[in-house]
């Protein structure tokens, strides 16, 4: 179904499976007053990590994607209040500590791809100049350097 998918479906208890896709950020504190939250930071952070995955590349895709997919996503979370606007995708992550995000985004990788600890892989994007025009998209290639094996993946 996606790149997520085979993680999601092995057979496992619901609990477990709730949990697996975030393990990782388990630790990532949500910087918003918990009383005013509408979106859980567990919801948002599923919806952005597949959505990611899944080649949104923007918080309007990612919300978009989210709402297409909110049946299959409240196999895993409850989204009592369904998906998030783009708005409160951008704000979030706007708010999210940078730094403490990327300690579990990275542990977050270790867990999907162990062969990966203790090697470097240097990630560069670049938007393409003159791409976009009469309602395109504008045209992104990101490049994945594999410091250790010497190999370049591009998209």
């Amino acid at each position: 179904m996606d790149n997520l998918g085979t993680i999601i479906t092995e057979p496992m208890s619901e609990a477990i499976r709730q949990i697996r896709i975030l393990q990782g950020f388990e630790e990532l504190d949500d910087p918003r007053q918990s009383d005013r939250c509408l979106y859980p930071l567990r919801e948002m952070l599923l919806v952005a990590l597949c959505a990611v995955c899944n080649d949104a590349d923007d918080w309007m895709h990612v919300a978009e994607w989210g709402r297409h997919k909110l049946e299959w996503l409240r196999k895993w979370l409850p989204f009592e209040q369904g998906v998030a606007s783009h708005d409160a995708f951008s704000r979030l992550f706007g708010l999210l500590d940078p730094e403490q995000f990327e300690a579990c985004f990275v542990r977050w990788i270790h867990r999907l791809v162990p062969g990966l600890q203790g090697q470097s892989i240097a990630i560069d994007g670049k938007s393409l100049r003159g791409s976009h025009g009469a309602g395109a998209d504008m045209t992104h290639v990101v490049s994945a350097w594999h410091v250790q094996r010497g190999v370049t993946l591009e998209r």
